[in-house]
């Protein structure tokens, strides 16, 4: 949070960093979408802006960082529910 906005008493994100317009803005793009899009994996084709709106088709491809052991996430679309969940495999 900017400087200037905490000597303004900005409790929230604001749209634009003068302190115009909306003074509760989700600026940045939500932290909850690196889990759905990237360690759960669920996202729509590359280039295919139909299914950006609509998920219509879905990709599912998990990003498996070393220092994780499982991860899941459900994303509710007009469509549907979309799921995906992985674990990593351990051997005894």
């Amino acid at each position: 949070m900017s400087a200037t906005w905490l000597n303004h008493g900005a409790t929230t994100l604001w749209e634009q960093w003068s302190g115009a317009a909306s003074h509760n803005h989700a600026m940045f793009a939500p932290v909850d979408e690196l889990f759905y899009n990237f360690l759960a994996g669920i996202r729509p084709p590359t280039g295919d802006t139909e299914t950006k709106r609509a998920y219509r088709k879905i990709h599912i491809k998990p990003f498996v960082p070393q220092e994780l052991n499982e991860a899941s996430a459900t994303v509710f679309t007009f469509r549907g529910e979309i799921s995906s969940s992985w674990k990593k495999f351990r051997p005894d």
